[in-house]
């Protein structure tokens, strides 16, 4: 046989037998291919690394590949990037595809310069695909395939060792191929937190998928967040397995089976860091086995005490999930330092408050010796501990202004010294002082037990996980969490079960200081001089409490300012007065001026909207002084109009007050009580103070029905306001409600003598996509006074934005009482040219801005002392928006004209024959004549953008002597193209 036919044969044996072109090939081909792949990284390139490596680990004919393990963590590695953008049109098993089932398509192939696109709507507008997965189906596809291929991944890394850390497993990637000036060295180090983060992320959708979420599509709560009326109360009421542990009524999962794997998985992952941690740091051990200036990985000796403070943390953290235990944390260190000068002469101290990874803070102070070489004191903004590098920022501000500073300095191993130090500062006094250096003189530690069994379950001590809707506390009817209620469903437990077992309902409170007390109460009705204003308490009873306070939530914890750390709020009226009365923890003194604010106000968290009322109380060296306020309304802007003073009188620890009833515009009833005080002492520049924003609100209440009407209704809830601010709604809210379609509403709550507006708005476009919610709301307001219990046909009226026709006048007006704006609408096509106008009849400020087909992208602005004139090409067919407001602060309130049409071909073809000809100048020269004296024409009369050479904003003999001069100088035929 012929050494040809031979060859021939062999192949065609080969072909058939193996059916495929790899067999035959080594594990060093397969690598060399796939990372020729890999690198530079591009999607295309991962994808067919990844693909080299698996056909290569399925083919029987390599017989080295299931056994070498830089091939098994490349595929492992590429898999795992599958996760995210795998692309073979089955079925969706990774992001990508899943984004692409919502129409997201991946633009680009380069790692470091991709982007997406995604298709849009008439209003410009993402829209979600018809047949999208929920949010329930896009979980089950990620159980079903997300996880199971997690767990693929998860054995292979199994297999490359089963050492600790296993230094002999290394891999090299070259320059030219990572495209570094050397080698790139990737080791065990990197298969461990490989490993880690696999199981992190495993055990993130295991913990994901364990509780029920599950809200009624009827329920229709984007609508009610988007209106600002969400009722907690009713979303739990409604909804009774939200936040429970599955199986529920909604889900029939085990969610507690789902726990013991998230518990397992995050005990494995945080054991994979630490020893991966391990790994890395003995790889140099002796130090130049593997120098570390290669490695992917490693740990900047500036990091190493970080590094071990997280270490520390994450340790205590699994041996409490493993042994069913307590963890006990740091979490506020204190350390004191002596700062000493160059001589070494002792000149002042620095407190540093460190944060729970004891690496950091923004807590602390810095205070020089009296007649010291710097100003002092100083308050710590934030400082930064390196391994061993200090550096902290500090600032203060006192009446005599503002100064900030920088400390930095070296820092000893163990940190109890500090050398080669700096401090510079500057602002209202400047400097630096070198050779600093410091010594530690104190240290405070507190500590804080964490217990996560119980969120786990599955334990000795926890058999069975908790469930997050009993951790939440009760919510009043404005949704305040009410105080010692945190951990409601457990029976008002405030460790949560167990999860926090050092807290009480008391640490909770003064945590952010939001616990406070909320609902309707009645001031106390007493006889004319039951009460006497002189600071003694004694004349007080339990019946005229208002708000029982806790100690110790000033602002400032260790502050000196002594009478700020209020204890009670009393109040009561008779026929004539209001009388108040606030105790005090501790004594008021004659070094501080304090001054004591007590706020009434119709809206719910916000002293300051209109028609509040602000009782204002200063005490100086014993004297009290008092001054009521009224926030009032000047041409849309409030702003606080003093009325009166009142008598006030201040105690060792108290201060009382009363204000003539007559004084109080609009009554108390419906307002909200809000309480704060300060302390200032001018001599040693401290200061202290407190904020209750309660919601306690005093009755009583009546309610504003009517109906809303609206020719265009499409089918998304209508939204009802009542609000006191003219600009800022959402500012000053004192009633919401939501009705499913136009017709009756009632808004309940409302304060007797309450002026204010109420609004009904709706999104343009719906709710049939969330992500066009950004797009202006159709809005109808009036001005409504609420005199008895109730007001009745407070009726409102939506509209459409107006359609401008092409060349038609339309009449609006400004009425800047509402604060309004006007909106328009406009269809154009494809590079149609428009021109937009607006005159001002007797609404001075008026003013056009031109908006895009979402309704929200501003296209164009015009400012009130602009002609209002929008030359604009269409660049997309579709439907624009014009919106027409007061442009300037003053009164604006008045008529207008606006007008679309398409443009003219230029200025002076007032015949639009595309040229500017002896035609144009006889039709302008009618149109001045038909004016008659003095010859003036205003826009509404005529197109301006056709006529008004000087942008005047009407046409007159000034624009007939330029049309004149133009054809004059283009000589006869007299006629100038249009360019």
């Amino acid at each position: 046989m012929s050494r040809k036919a031979m060859v021939t044969g062999i192949v065609l044996l080969i072909s058939i037998w193996s059916g495929s072109v790899s067999w035959g090939i080594s594990a060093s081909e397969c690598i060399e291919q796939g990372r020729a792949e890999m690198f530079p990284c591009t999607l295309s390139g991962m994808r067919s690394a990844y693909q080299t490596f698996d056909d290569c680990l399925d083919d029987p004919g390599c017989v080295d590949c299931s056994s070498n393990r830089e091939l098994i963590f490349l595929h492992a590695l590429t898999q795992t990037a599958m996760l995210v953008v795998r692309d073979n049109a089955g079925e969706p098993n990774s992001v990508l595809e899943i984004a692409k089932l919502f129409d997201l398509e991946l633009l680009g192939n380069d790692c470091n310069n991709l982007g997406y696109t995604y298709p849009t709507n008439e209003h410009d507008y993402y829209e979600i695909p018809e047949g999208a997965p929920d949010a329930s189906e896009i979980s089950e596809l990620v159980k079903s395939w997300m996880i199971p291929e997690i767990d693929e991944i998860m054995a292979e890394l199994n297999s490359i060792s089963d050492l600790p850390c296993d230094h002999t497993f290394r891999i090299y990637f070259e320059p030219s191929e990572t495209g570094l000036e050397g080698n790139l060295e990737v080791d065990y180090g990197e298969v461990l937190i490989l490993k880690g983060g696999l199981l992190a992320l495993r055990a993130r959708l295991q913990a994901q998928a364990a509780y029920d979420i599950f809200v009624s599509e009827d329920y229709k709560l984007v609508e009610r967040i988007y209106s600002g009326c969400v009722d907690v109360n009713d979303l739990l009421n409604t909804h009774p397995d939200l936040f429970m542990v599955l199986p529920t009524a909604n889900d029939a999962n085990d969610g507690t089976a789902a726990l013991v794997q998230a518990r397992q998985d995050w005990i494995d992952s945080i054991n994979y860091y630490l020893d991966a941690i391990d790994c890395i740091r003995s790889e140099d051990d002796p130090p130049g086995t593997d120098p570390q200036d290669d490695e992917l990985v490693y740990i900047d000796p500036n990091d190493e005490y970080f590094v071990d403070t997280v270490n520390g943390k994450l340790s205590h953290l699994r041996d409490s999930l493993v042994n069913d235990t307590v963890a006990t944390y740091a979490v506020e260190t204190t350390k004191t330092y002596d700062v000493y000068d160059a001589s070494p002469t002792l000149i002042g101290q620095l407190v540093l408050v460190y944060d729970f990874i004891d690496a950091e803070g923004e807590d602390g102070s810095l205070t020089f010796v009296d007649g010291g070489p710097a100003p002092s004191p100083w308050e710590v903004e934030w400082h930064d501990r390196e391994e061993t590098w200090l550096e902290v920022d500090v600032e203060y501000y006192s009446e005599g202004g503002w100064r900030e500073g920088y400390f930095e300095g070296t820092l000893s191993p163990d940190g109890s010294s500090i050398t080669n130090a700096k401090f510079e500062y500057w602002g209202s006094d400047y400097g630096t002082l070198n050779n600093l250096s410091g010594q530690i003189v104190g240290t405070e530690v507190e500590y804080a037990n964490v217990d996560f069994n119980p969120v786990f379950g599955s334990s000795a001590r926890y058999p069975q996980p908790v469930n997050p809707r009993d951790l939440l506390p009760v919510f009043d009817e404005w949704n305040g969490p009410q105080p010692n209620t945190v951990g409601h469903g457990l029976g008002d437990d405030a460790t949560l079960g167990g999860i926090l077992p050092d807290m009480t309902q008391y640490d909770w409170q003064i945590l952010g200081d939001v616990l406070q007390p909320g609902g309707l109460f009645y001031i106390d009705s007493i006889n004319p001089g039951q009460i006497t204003i002189d600071g003694n308490m004694n004349d007080w009873t339990s019946g005229q409490l208002v708000l029982d306070d806790i100690s110790g939530d000033t602002e400032e914890e260790s502050s000196t300012i002594q009478g700020v750390d209020i204890d009670k709020l009393y109040m009561a009226y008779d026929s004539e007065n209001l009388y108040g009365g606030i105790t005090f923890f501790d004594n008021i003194n004659n070094e501080t001026h304090y001054w004591y604010d007590l706020y009434l106000s119709y809206s719910l968290d916000e002293d300051s909207a209109l028609h509040s009322i602000h009782i204002d109380i200063e005490v100086d060296n014993g004297n009290a002084d008092g001054t009521l306020y009224f926030r009032d309304n000047y041409y849309g802007q409030s702003y606080w109009k003093e009325v009166a003073s009142f008598n006030a009188a201040a105690g060792p620890n108290a201060i009382e007050f009363e204000i003539p009833l007559g004084q109080i515009a609009g009554g108390l009833s419906g307002r909200f009580i809000t309480i704060e005080s300060g302390g200032w002492n001018p001599a040693s520049y401290e200061w202290d103070g407190e904020w209750n924003g309660t919601h306690l609100k005093i009755a009583e209440v009546g309610s504003i029905a009517g109906t809303v009407s609206y020719d265009g209704y499409t089918g998304a809830p209508v939204f009802v306001q009542a609000y006191t601010k003219l600009c800022e709604p959402e500012d000053s809210l004192v009633a919401c409600t939501m009705v499913t379609e136009p017709g009756l509403y009632t808004l309940e709550g409302v304060g007797l003598n309450w002026q204010g507006y109420v609004r009904a708005f709706t999104p343009l476009f719906g709710f049939d996509n969330p992500f066009e919610l950004e797009a202006f709301d159709i809005e109808s307001s009036i001005a409504v006074s609420l005199s008895g219990s109730n007001v009745n046909g407070a009726d409102l009226v939506l509209n459409d934005p107006c359609l401008l026709e092409t060349d038609v006048w339309v009449d609006g007006e400004i009425n800047g009482d509402l604060w309004e704006e006007d909106w328009y609408a406009f269809d154009a096509e494809q590079d149609g040219a428009y021109t937009l106008h607006l005159t001002r009849a007797t609404a001075a400020y008026a003013c056009m801005s031109l908006y895009g087909r979402d309704g929200n992208t501003k296209l164009g602005e015009l400012y009130y002392w602009q002609t209002q004139q929008i030359n604009w090409d269409c660049p997309v067919s579709g439907r624009y928006y014009i919106k027409v407001a007061n442009g300037d602060y003053q009164d604006g309130v008045g008529a207008y004209q606006i007008r679309m049409c398409e443009q003219c071909p230029c200025l002076g073809d007032i015949d639009e024959s595309g040229q500017i000809s002896l035609a144009d100048l006889d039709a302008m020269v009618n149109i001045l004549l038909g004016a008659g004296p003095p010859f003036i024409v205003g826009c509404p009369d005529i197109r301006c953008d056709c006529a008004d050479f000087d942008s005047s904003g009407q046409v007159t003999l000034g624009d007939l002597d330029a049309m004149v001069n133009l054809l004059v100088a283009a000589g006869p035929p007299f006629i100038v193209p249009c360019e």
